[in-house]
């Protein structure tokens, strides 16, 4: 019986299916929440996930609370694609510009205790700073999504993913959930707005809040959006998956989720969590199969499986191993029926038997005689038969093609020097005998 594979996932904490997005048109389009924001100077972390088409010179916002007085805003925006964090008269920018067209995630934490503000551009570091002005972010005005809360600096592009928590996410955790769902209730969340509201694109007309996952709703209402077509409506989001590979060998089942798999190939599989939630998983499987290919001329067997371990056994007698038989040739002193067990790193199998007729009175030692030198060969390589007259060598392919043949009296040099790398065979024929060795050429 062959062994079945299973692939358990019992610790993802988070779910990834495909998700949407809500697109800005940075005119007048923005989301107002119903949540004020961490205020005063507590700790906090924001994140958003972006995706902008065009580079603007002005503050594009992605979000902002508080108001406008020295100290009293708190914003994460872009400026020439140039991500930045501020508090109202302080901020802290990337040293880079983000390219355009794809998603970015971009994080701003404020420590209270140590009175940093730290930006995170796709899970990595980008900047830190000691704000110059005292930070008390107020609650004059609630959260915006898209917009600064003097009603300028649209953002143009697309959002999704924001989240807001009372405590610092730490680079482990900004880097490990940067482009995931996060899978709830988890401690410390205030808001959380995953976007997959309404159809990508279509109409999605009275589809106008914005769901907070958080165990305190801090709901958000949409403003300004045409929720129709490509731009200024819900729109596809980021689309990642949590992915995993193996290897099995050919023939043994692989247990993913509810699927029993034997070829390879990619698969999707939705797991449950410990926490409840589903995960989607890539799973890419690669199929290592064992080479059970056997050249035969007369009465030797010669497995085209290399670096492997080999058992020839006897096939009319059950299979039984020959003992001393575990190279990767065979050479019959019996008719019979034979074949090879072969084993490639974890991957076991057997070849067909080959049915052995041809020995009779004439067989002797020829196949120790025979010699190949030097073996591996780059230019030539003699063989010698030393009680070899008249004798016939042939030399073939992995595919068992002729690729040189002629006779010769104890010794010949064969010229390898227009054959390509590989393996090959050589055979010779001598009084009746038959012998067959390998020949590596380089």
């Amino acid at each position: 019986m062959k062994p079945i594979t299973t692939l358990f996932l019992l610790l993802i904490s988070f779910n990834l299916s495909a998700q949407n997005a809500l697109n800005f048109d940075g005119t007048n389009d923005f989301v107002m929440t119903n949540f004020p924001g961490p205020t005063g100077n507590s700790t906090r972390t924001v994140e958003a996930m972006i995706k902008f088409t065009t580079l603007s010179s002005s503050q594009k916002v992605i979000l902002d609370w508080g108001d406008m007085a020295v100290g009293n805003r708190f914003t994460l925006n872009i400026i020439n694609g140039i991500p930045r964090i501020e508090v109202g008269g302080f901020g802290v920018s990337a040293p880079s510009a983000l390219s355009a067209g794809g998603w970015h995630h971009i994080a701003g934490v404020y420590e209270s205790t140590g009175n940093i503000l730290k930006l995170y551009v796709n899970g990595s570091l980008a900047n830190s700073g000691i704000p110059t002005v005292t930070v008390a972010t107020s609650a004059l005005n609630n959260i915006m999504i898209g917009r600064r809360n003097d009603s300028i600096n649209y953002f143009q592009g697309s959002i999704d993913e924001v989240r807001i928590w009372s405590d610092e996410r730490t680079s482990t955790e900004i880097a490990n959930y940067k482009n995931v769902e996060l899978c709830l209730p988890a401690p410390n969340l205030e808001a959380y707005y995953r976007f997959n509201e309404g159809a990508a694109g279509g109409n999605n007309a009275g589809i106008t809040s914005l769901p907070d996952l958080s165990t305190l709703s801090n709901n958000g209402t949409l403003n300004g959006f045409a929720l129709t077509g490509i731009t200024s409506n819900w729109v596809t989001g980021i689309n990642s998956l949590f992915t995993q590979s193996a290897t099995i060998c050919k023939g043994t089942p692989f247990i993913f989720g509810t699927q029993t798999i034997t070829t390879g190939g990619v698969y999707l599989e939705t797991f449950i969590t410990t926490l409840g939630c589903d995960s989607t998983v890539q799973l890419t499987l690669t199929l290592d199969s064992v080479n059970t290919t056997v050249f035969q001329s007369s009465n030797s067997l010669i497995s085209q499986q290399l670096s492997a371990t080999y058992q020839w056994v006897d096939c009319n007698n059950n299979y039984a191993a020959l003992p001393g038989q575990t190279s990767g040739s065979f050479t019959a002193m019996a008719n019979g029926s034979y074949a090879a067990i072969i084993t490639k790193g974890n991957c076991t199998d057997t070849t067909a038997c080959f049915s052995i007729t041809t020995i009779g009175i004439h067989e002797n030692n020829l196949d120790a005689q025979f010699t190949l030198a030097p073996n591996p060969s780059t230019t030539s390589c003699l063989i010698t038969a030393p009680t070899g007259k008249n004798a016939l060598y042939t030399l073939y392919d992995l595919q068992g093609r002729i690729v040189q043949s002629k006779t010769f009296n104890t010794s010949e040099n064969i010229n390898t020097s227009a054959l390509n790398p590989g393996l090959y065979f050589v055979e010779v024929i001598n009084n009746g005998s038959v012998a067959i060795q390998k020949l590596m050429i380089q």
